[in-house]
């Protein structure tokens, strides 16, 4: 009976400086990052592509994120979303001449990204390291995937290409 008490107590004053220790590491992670939640976003930067002369923004698809609230803990959103054709349908195209350069404009830069395009069945039909106006015609839905620290997000974007 007594190691059964002894055991108990021993269980008890763990559980009390296991959770006295974890305030004060939880405090000093706390001061430690407030410089850092202050930098980041509570949702992915915005994309936006241009001609040089335009911008359109990007139609934010599915994502994930996660960011640091005020009390120091953290938010993890997964958001999911139409494919990018469906998402960009009813937009009005970005018209482009076969060869323009289109530049992907970030409002924070990304660990990396990648672009797709799509089809009207909703099948990806490339994989580029950049918009490529030179060999695609017409309507043409392109998606850029990026990747940030704090997690990852895609951007539609609807072309016309003459």
């Amino acid at each position: 009976m007594k190691i059964k008490y002894l055991l108990i107590l021993f269980s008890l004053m763990l559980s009390v400086i296991g959770c006295s220790n974890e305030t004060d590491v939880s405090n000093k992670v706390n001061g430690e990052n407030e410089e850092q939640q202050e930098s980041t976003y509570k949702n992915p930067p915005k994309v936006s592509i241009s001609n040089g002369e335009e911008k359109i923004n990007g139609v934010l698809g599915i994502y994930s994120w996660t960011h640091c609230c005020d009390n120091g803990q953290t938010t993890s959103i997964e958001a999911s979303s139409d494919a990018p054709p469906n998402l960009v349908q009813n937009k009005e195209p970005f018209k482009v001449t076969s060869g323009t350069p289109v530049s992907i404009d970030f409002e924070t830069p990304p660990i990396r990204y990648e672009v797709k395009t799509w089809n009207e069945n909703n099948d990806v039909t490339g994989k580029y390291a950049e918009i490529d106006t030179f060999n695609h015609k017409g309507r043409t839905v392109f998606e850029v995937f990026a990747t940030w620290e704090q997690g990852n997000a895609s951007y539609s974007f609807l072309l016309d290409i003459d």
